[in-house]
């Protein structure tokens, strides 16, 4: 892929989470609840890669969601996120790492 396409890609990014900001923010958001869960400590598959899980799991556009969805966090927390954090957030790929769990008890 030459930096062109790169660059589109990455406007078209930019544009789908900043679409998704929008439609988030006319939605009333629903009252925090307290839940209790129980997870492993340490993950079956401990790095897969976002594409491996997407190809795996038909999970579409795994990394896309998975950056949506900490950028999100990370813009609602309630203590400062530094920068640098949001710029590795801003990084995920297809070729980004994450911990794979097979269940999560709830």
């Amino acid at each position: 892929m030459d930096s062109g396409d790169e660059d589109e890609d990455l406007e078209q990014r930019e544009k789908e989470l900043k679409d998704a900001e929008d439609e988030e923010e006319g939605i009333a958001r629903a009252e925090t609840t307290s839940v209790q869960f129980k997870v492993a400590k340490k993950p079956p598959y401990p790095l897969l890669f976002a594409g491996a899980i997407a190809k795996s799991y038909g999970t579409r556009n795994f990394s896309w969601h998975l950056e949506a969805f900490l950028t999100e966090r990370a813009r609602s927390a309630t203590q400062l996120v530094p920068q640098s954090t949001i710029a590795e957030i801003k990084k995920i790929s297809t070729k980004t790492g994450v911990p794979v769990y097979k269940q999560l008890k709830l």
